[in-house]
C-alpha cells in the first residue's frame, strides 16, 4: 500500500509477464535494480537466468548495514526486494503445508469456508519471506522497468514529495530559516519553527514529536520498541 509505481502501465504490463512465468509453478517476486547502497531495503541475490528477463533467487538479505549494502550495489548480482509476490494459488498452498504447516492447515481450512476472523490473531507472527521465501527452491526475480520506491523512511518519501526552494519536505504549520533538505511534517495546530538544520526528519503527529538525522531513521523501530517498555501510553 505505500509503494509508489510509475507509469501504471509499464507496472500493469510487468505483472502479466511475471502472472505467466508464475503458471510454471515457480515462486516469482520483483527485484528492482539498486540505484544506491540503501541500507533500508532487503536484498535479493541472484543466480543463473531461468527464462529472458527471470533468474534464480539464490538467498533473501536482510536490511544490510552501510558497508554491505556497499558490497551489494558493487557485486551487480543483488536487488532490491520489492515485497511483491506472484504465484499460483497451489504453488504457494504447498510451499506453506511444507515450510509452515501450522499457518497452511489453517488457509486450507479457510479456502473450505471457515471463519479466517475467528482464528487469524492465532496465527504465528511472521513474515512471508521467513516463512517460505527463503525456504522454498523454485523461487525467481523477474526485472522491473518501471519506478518504484518503497516509502518506508521519512527520506524516501522525501524524494517523491514537492519540495521548497531549499529542498524541504514540508507539510503542515511549518517556518523555516537557513534550514534545507529536510522533512517537517506536521499535522497539528501548532507551528513549528526550524532554524539551521539540515538532513533532519521533524515529524509531529498525534501527541509525539520526532527530531532526527534522515540518516539514523532506520533506528526508529528501536526507539519504539524502548518506548513500549517506558511510555506505552503513547503507543
Amino acid at each position: 500500500a505505500d509503494h509508489v509505481v510509475r507509469p501504471a502501465k509499464l507496472f500493469q504490463d510487468t505483472i502479466l509477464a511475471v502472472a505467466r512465468e508464475a503458471q510454471k509453478g515457480v515462486l516469482v517476486t520483483l527485484g528492482v535494480t539498486p540505484t544506491e547502497a540503501a541500507i533500508g531495503y532487503g536484498y535479493l541475490q541472484l543466480g543463473e537466468e531461468t527464462t529472458p528477463g527471470f533468474r534464480k533467487v539464490l538467498a533473501f538479505k536482510e536490511k544490510p548495514d552501510l558497508e554491505t549494502a556497499r558490497k551489494f550495489f558493487r557485486d551487480g548480482n543483488y536487488r532490491w526486494n520489492s515485497g511483491i509476490f506472484i504465484w499460483r494459488c497451489d504453488a504457494i498452498s504447498r510451499e506453506f503445508a511444507r515450510h509452515a504447516p501450522e499457518i497452511g492447515a489453517k488457509l486450507e481450512a479457510w479456502s473450505g469456508g471457515a471463519d479466517y476472523t475467528r482464528d487469524f490473531a492465532e496465527c504465528p507472527r511472521i513474515s512471508i519471506d521467513y516463512a517460505i521465501m527463503e525456504k522454498a527452491e523454485a523461487v525467481e526475480a523477474g526485472d522491473v522497468h518501471f519506478y518504484w520506491n518503497d516509502i518506508g523512511s521519512w527520506g524516501a518519501l522525501r524524494s517523491v514529495l514537492e519540495l521548497d526552494a531549499a529542498g524541504n519536505a514540508v507539510r503542515g504549520k511549518v517556518a523555516t530559516l537557513d534550514a534545507g533538505d529536510n522533512v517537517i511534517w506536521n499535522d497539528s495546530d501548532l507551528l513549528i519553527g526550524v532554524i539551521g538544520l539540515s538532513e533532519i526528519a521533524v515529524i509531529k503527529s498525534g501527541d509525539g514529536l520526532l527530531v532526527c538525522p534522515l540518516s539514523a531513521e532506520q533506528q526508529v523501530k528501536t526507539l519504539v520498541h524502548r518506548l513500549r517498555e517506558t511510555h506505552p501510553e503513547h503507543l
